[in-house]
């Protein structure tokens, strides 16, 4: 599909040098391909596991307000870590602060249908330490018969943080009655080596498939 690779190489620019048309056109880009979904019910078909890399999220400035607002700093910036959304909005200086002492290498979302898990894994440099952060848990299907061919429930129960040496494992099953904290993902758009969806938070994101 041309508009596959026009997607891709405005996502490479976005990513080499963001600016607010480039990622409106993005968006864009994915609305147009919706349509054009290959696979009609992601949600069921085992193209959707695997190991995907996480090129871009974006969702609009209010919609990235907004859940500021109702996550606060520390629930938002994990989300941000994990690629669930991106903002361009002025950063206070605290934020700044904090991203100046890191650096990204990479954010991957794992999806197995079969065992039912998921993996949100963010890596990166933390004061020139190697690190990762990964939000583990499991994912199903939901019972609305309008939405249960693209969208997955998402329940973290642990995240595993590695910076440096230092490795331990902080348990999230007291929240949210025991289950963990939840949230939701659609599919909009599945092939072989492209994955277009929308989480819970108002994020769009572009993912492909890693070939290692």
């Amino acid at each position: 599909l041309v508009l596959k690779s026009t997607l891709l190489k405005l996502v490479d620019e976005y990513r080499k040098e963001p600016d607010s048309s480039k990622k409106a056109r993005i968006l864009a880009l994915v609305a147009e391909l919706e349509p054009l979904n290959p696979t009609p019910k992601p949600t069921s078909s085992a193209l959707i596991s695997g190991q995907w890399s996480l090129l871009f999220t974006g969702s609009s400035d209010e919609e990235t307000k907004d859940r500021q607002e109702q996550e606060g700093m520390i629930g938002s910036t994990v989300t941000e870590a994990t690629g669930a959304s991106d903002s361009m909005q002025e950063e206070s200086s605290i934020r700044q602060w904090a991203r100046s002492l890191t650096q990204s290498k990479g954010t991957f979302q794992d999806i197995d249908l079969g065992t039912s898990k998921v993996s949100n894994r963010a890596t990166f440099t933390l004061v020139g330490l190697p690190s990762e952060l990964s939000l583990n848990g499991r994912c199903e299907r939901i019972d609305d018969p309008l939405a249960a061919d693209k969208r997955l429930m998402v329940f973290f129960e642990e995240a595993d943080v590695s910076l440096g040496k230092l490795q331990f494992t902080i348990p999230l099953q007291w929240a949210n009655g025991g289950k963990g904290p939840e949230g939701w993902l659609d599919t909009v758009f599945l092939d072989e080596d492209l994955r277009l969806g929308r989480g819970d938070k108002g994020s769009t994101f572009v993912t492909v498939r890693r070939k290692d």
